[in-house]
């Protein structure tokens, strides 16, 4: 007799197998509607492997020198003898004042100067006249002391006016402007015929054949970055162009504004590399072997500053979402390092992580790793 038949002989066999095949459809039912409530995510692989962390920092090339150039004295200014642009040399005249007033000072120092040279010249004639005249007694001893004293007090008198010379002469000098290094004029801010003082620039020099590279440093990172961290820099003009450098100086003193701190860097001298242009980097701040990575888009962050992942269960089918909370140190790339909460071989979500719940079943899309 077959089982329906059977069923069909014995009513009250009815009912159990009735409600079996309910209970049946109802799981074949259920496990088809998680298959349609599936979230399509793309998840990797929790590996280990050698990690390189580097920070990215945009800074600035500077000059090593750079002044506006002003007079020691004032005065009008007489020549110009550079304009925007001049490439000059250390110790080319550039500017000269009006200086006929301190030509005239030291004519009268010089003039000075001799007249104190012929007096003390005189002095001594007659002091070594004296002398001779004193060993045979036929002059007083008292006439050769104040003789002497004639004598010293000429040559004070030469050394008085040889530093009024001397004098007359430096402020002569300092109506002359001179480069004090080597470089380019960037501006000027007077011209012939204005009346300049000390303190006025007249023009801007800067020196473009030593150039530095300076950067604004998170305080945070102050003790991962030495002078032997390595450093790879590309002005923002010549992206494909990378720049030799190093670090020359790091100044440990935090900008209290922006908690900062300077890093500077030496860079060899290029025709285009110019004060001014900005510039991107990375440093080099560690290199780990053996350590968890995940990409950074794997990471759920929550306003009380806790991190978490969602990791695939595949204890269930389909498989379903676990949140897992974690420790990281955070990277300066796309990979950040997970130091706790998943373990090599884990499979993490990447991508479609920001809705997820606990226990929603997941479809793996084409992008899974």
């Amino acid at each position: 007799m077959s089982n329906t038949a059977l069923v069909l002989a014995f009513p009250a066999l009815r009912r159990p197998v009735a409600r079996w095949m309910a209970v049946l459809g109802f799981l074949l039912a259920g496990a088809a509607s998680a298959s349609e409530r599936a979230v399509p995510v793309t998840v990797t692989t929790a590996g280990t492997g050698e990690v390189t962390e580097r920070l990215p920092i945009t800074g600035t090339i500077t000059a090593a020198h750079f002044a506006e150039l002003s007079p020691a004295m004032a005065g009008l200014v007489d020549a110009l003898s550079v304009d925007v642009g001049s490439v000059v040399k250390a110790g080319d005249e550039l500017v000269a004042l009006d200086a006929e007033i301190s030509a005239l000072i030291q004519d009268g120092a010089q003039a000075r100067v001799q007249e104190a040279e012929a007096a003390l010249a005189d002095v001594q004639r007659r002091l070594a006249e004296a002398n001779s005249l004193e060993a045979g007694q036929s002059i007083a001893a008292s006439q050769v002391r104040s003789l002497r004293s004639e004598a010293d007090m000429a040559r004070a008198a030469l050394a008085s006016a040889q530093a009024d010379e001397r004098r007359a002469a430096a402020e002569l000098a300092r109506h002359t402007i001179k480069a004090p290094f080597p470089g380019v004029v960037s501006a000027r801010h007077a011209d012939v015929g204005e009346w300049v003082a000390p303190g006025d620039a007249v023009l801007t020099l800067v020196d473009t054949t030593h150039v530095y590279a300076d950067f604004a440093i998170a305080q945070q990172y102050l003790k991962d970055v030495s002078v032997d961290s390595a450093l790879a820099l590309r002005l923002d003009s010549q992206p494909d162009a990378p720049l030799a450098a190093s670090i020359q100086s790091i100044v440990p003193v935090s900008d209290p504004t922006a908690r900062t701190f300077l890093l500077r860097a030496t860079v060899e001298p290029s025709p285009l590399v110019a004060p001014g242009m900005s510039v991107r980097g990375d440093i080099t701040l560690a290199s780990e072997q053996g350590r968890i990575t995940l990409p950074r888009d794997a990471l759920i962050r929550y306003p009380d500053g806790r991190v978490s992942v969602w990791l695939v269960d595949n204890s269930e089918q389909p498989p379903v979402a676990r949140e897992r909370s974690v420790r990281i140190r955070e990277g300066y790339g796309r990979q950040v390092i997970i130091t706790e909460g998943v373990s090599s071989g884990d499979q993490v979500v990447v991508r479609g992580n920001e809705g997820l719940r606990d226990g929603v079943p997941l479809k793996i899309t084409a992008g899974e790793q």
